[in-house]
């Protein structure tokens, strides 16, 4: 009776907190009739409805954010930077809430939702702190001349994010295509669109009206109505790779430019030569547990070399182990639930396959019970052993808290295992020997590499990114990102 009490406490927070209000053209809109159920995935009871944003609502976004352009291109520069660090300031402000929401609505274990409000609010502040770094150049020519480049912004920018970091994505990235000037309509994740919601009311007091506009609903309403409208001068998203490949379609009809950052298959590969204590502890940490696994940037491949195979194989197993599985409220948790049971019966459908073609579970492959929260899409973390480069489990993303472990003797057989997937977005290398380091940066087929580290850590500054299936045309967490949301024009002043 009383997780019953706490349970239904939480839901009413959120629909206090939520706000469940659209941001169109400078007002707050709720569409009435047309709603979209919330569940959340900690123990399945219902969020109430969020409104769904139709063609016609869409394309009112899409035009307040055409009528606002040349004013915010205009807009002096230093007021655009000062509107990035208002919002910065907003979420400092109001990182309890947001964090709350981000953990019923998307079962991010809450300190991890926290710490994941605060890192958004500082990587704002490094965005706003870029904002005199982005111009052009001077080029040198053999005419009598001047010529240089002048970087231009899009004009009305989608911005699609995904469901498993609803807040960060929300607020993180939308605040470099309005710095260099663009205007934004921002699709929320239909799973996870609570915190963004909340969002909506300070970026109406932070933003002129139509600058940043924000809509909810089912991707394939509102999300395709978006890329397909024409006032769009640039889509950047961010997902699953069936979902970019489409995005991409459409948007190949008028040239519009894309930016995707998609899925990965990453690999964590482990030399015999490496620290094992701290390889395992890596593998444990890159794989991100916190979330479940559901991350584009876990680690859900280890590549070990077969003379300490069985020693790291016990080690994270062990790791794994001792991880809490629980309610995302919980503040001792350490392994929240997945996004919905379909993703449960996926990850376990195939760790089931591997095993039957030869693979050895290890560790979890199990659903825990998690005390009150009988309805939660839960998943113990789950290492599978033994895998072959064939297997379905080596090569598919899963997005779940599965690791798939395989042997590799030499290097070019490492080399092979990691890049035999079509993700290309980052892998890490432990190894004591920098030949060894070396040869696997170079031929490391990925757009990050982590040596003797974690692929959880990402630095200010330093370019993320993938290749192959894992992205498309852009890099972010530095001044790229400044540059990727604008156009290089080149202009030459005669003086003949």
């Amino acid at each position: 009776m009383a997780e019953q009490v706490a349970a239904d406490k939480a839901v009413d927070r959120v629909a206090e907190l939520a706000l469940r209000r659209m941001l169109i053209g400078g007002d707050l809109v709720d569409t009435g009739s047309e709603q979209m159920p919330v569940d959340s995935p900690g123990d399945g009871s219902s969020l109430g409805h969020v409104p769904v944003a139709d063609r016609q609502l869409v394309a009112d976004a899409v035009t307040s954010a055409e009528a606002a352009f040349p004013g915010w291109k205009r807009r002096d520069l230093r007021d655009r930077q000062a509107a990035l660090v208002a919002l910065a300031d907003h979420l400092a402000s109001d990182a309890e809430n947001l964090a709350f929401l981000d953990a019923v609505d998307a079962g991010i274990p809450i300190g991890s939702a926290l710490g994941e409000v605060r890192y958004t609010e500082t990587f704002i502040r490094y965005l706003a702190g870029l904002a005199y770094s982005w111009g052009g150049r001077t080029v040198p020519t053999s005419a009598r001349g001047i010529d240089l480049t002048l970087r231009e912004p899009f004009g009305p920018t989608a911005r699609i994010t995904a469901f498993n970091h609803p807040l960060m994505f929300a607020a993180w990235k939308i605040a470099a295509p309005l710095l260099v000037g663009n205007t934004v309509v921002l699709k929320l994740p239909d799973q996870t669109p609570s915190s963004g919601l909340r969002l909506c009311a300070a970026l109406q007091r932070i933003f002129p009206a139509g600058v940043v506009n924000v809509v909810t609903g089912p991707g394939q309403l509102t999300g395709d109505a978006l890329v397909r409208h024409p006032g769009i001068k640039r889509i950047a998203f961010i997902g699953s790779v069936a979902t970019g490949r489409r995005i991409l379609s459409i948007a190949a009809e008028r040239n519009t430019p894309v930016t995707a950052e998609l899925g990965g298959k990453n690999a964590h590969i482990v030399a015999g030569d490496a620290d094992l204590d701290r390889a395992a502890a890596c593998a444990v940490t890159g794989m991100g547990y916190r979330g479940a696994g559901q991350s584009c940037g876990s680690y859900s491949r280890v590549l070990v070399h077969d003379s300490v195979y069985d020693e790291v194989v016990d080690r994270i197993a062990g790791l794994t182990k001792g991880l809490r599985v629980g309610r995302p409220l919980d503040p001792r948790t350490q392994v929240g639930p997945l996004i919905s049971s379909a993703a449960v019966s996926r990850a376990l459908a195939a760790v089931q396959e591997a095993v039957d073609a030869g693979a050895s579970l290890v560790a979890g492959g199990t659903i825990p019970a998690v005390e009150g929260a009988a309805g939660g899409h839960y998943l113990t973390p789950t290492i599978v052993g033994d895998v072959e480069a064939g297997m379905g489990i080596a090569k598919q993303e899963l997005f779940a808290p599965v690791q798939a472990v395989m042997r590799w003797s030499t290097l070019e057989e490492a080399i092979d295992l990691a890049n035999g997937t079509e993700f290309g977005l980052c892998a890490s290398v432990h190894s004591s020997d920098l030949r060894t380091v070396m040869t696997l940066a170079e031929a490391l087929e990925v757009g990050s590499l982590a040596v003797n580290g974690s692929g959880a850590q990402h630095w200010m500054g330093a370019p993320f990114g993938g290749i192959k299936s894992s992205g498309i045309g852009g890099k972010e967490d530095s001044l790229d990102e400044l540059l990727e949301a604008t156009y290089e024009k080149n202009v030459f002043i005669s003086m003949a």
